[in-house]
């Protein structure tokens, strides 16, 4: 028995450890194959965030925080340093939500600026190996912040992820991360106007928003929950806020965003400081997608950002 137990342990051992090389060789050679994509801005908005020191605001969600925070403006009206890790709703809401305790600090304030899938279990279940592995390239630290139950979704991914790393190093396409953002992960991309389509017959290429009958999942319940103890055990505090919505694709009665604030902070306990219908916007201060903003859209959700906090006392706690 003794044998058997010390051949099981050694086997699995050596399997441990072959996965490991497989997993390091894979991930960092070549190097940077994935910097010209959009989702790989993410590296520099951590290494951003990490470099920040003293009272920050730090914000997360999808890329309605890329298109739709002006930074510089909402520092120089707050006074706080900013430190925006919303990029890509598809990186998923958990990891970036988890890319939040990268620099978590006292007195820090955490926005949570989530697209309005976010009720859903998924969001905060499931990570999204493909953008996930191609934001993350090869600078691997960025995994501390992929939680341990999701490591089989990596590992299982692994195999795809090679081929998806040969195919691109051998067609790159265009650079999207170096022409829309600066080095610290900023949008520079001017966008003087409205390039979107418009909805026809009742339908569009542009996913309308419905929350007739949503409701918020216990998966979501219990992350956000255990996130928003994390937050505090920091001595930092944390929010929900508005999202930017054409207010076309908004096709369900208004009230319902303002049920799904209600249920949010009566099931979940973060205090949203921002009245959602107020971000419902006209199209020309839209840009490409139902939640991004052109530059003039950004400010006027920036100016609208500090009047929320300020209303709601925020930046004097």
């Amino acid at each position: 028995m003794a044998k058997f137990l010390r051949y099981v342990l050694l086997t699995g051992l050596l399997c441990a450890l072959i996965l490991t090389g497989a997993f390091l060789w894979i991930t960092l050679y070549p190097k940077g194959v994935f910097s010209n994509t959009y989702q790989s801005v993410i590296q520099d908005k951590v290494a951003y965030d990490k470099s920040l020191t003293g009272k920050k605001i730090v914000i997360t969600g999808g890329s309605n925080c890329a298109y739709g925070i002006d930074e510089k403006l909402l520092s120089e009206k707050t006074g706080y340093s900013v430190a925006n890790l919303g990029l890509y709703a598809g990186l998923g809401d958990l990891f970036q939500t988890e890319l939040v305790k990268a620099n978590l600090q006292e007195g820090d304030i955490v926005l949570l600026a989530y697209e309005y899938n976010w009720p859903e279990s998924t969001s905060f279940t499931d990570i999204l190996s493909d953008t996930v592995m191609s934001g993350i390239d090869d600078d691997i630290e960025l995994y501390r912040y992929v939680p341990l139950r999701n490591w089989s979704q990596i590992l299982g991914y692994l195999g795809d992820y090679a081929k998806d790393k040969k195919e691109h190093e051998q067609n790159p396409g265009e650079d999207h991360h170096h022409t829309l953002f600066d080095a610290d992960g900023r949008m520079i991309q001017e966008r003087p106007s409205c390039i979107m389509g418009d909805f026809v017959e009742g339908e569009s290429y542009y996913n309308p928003v419905d929350l007739s009958g949503v409701t918020i999942s216990d998966e979501t319940v219990s992350y956000l929950k255990k996130f928003k103890a994390y937050v505090e055990s920091k001595g930092a505090s944390v929010y929900m806020i508005g999202v930017p919505l054409w207010d076309e694709a908004a096709v369900s009665d208004p009230s319902t965003f303002q049920e799904l604030k209600d249920e949010e902070e009566e099931k979940i306990g973060i205090d949203f400081i921002s009245d959602p219908a107020e971000y419902l916007y006209p199209k020309d201060l839209m840009y490409d997608t139902v939640y991004h903003c052109n530059s003039e859209g950004a400010r006027v959700r920036t100016l609208q950002l500090v009047s929320d906090l300020q209303a709601a006392g925020v930046l004097s706690r």
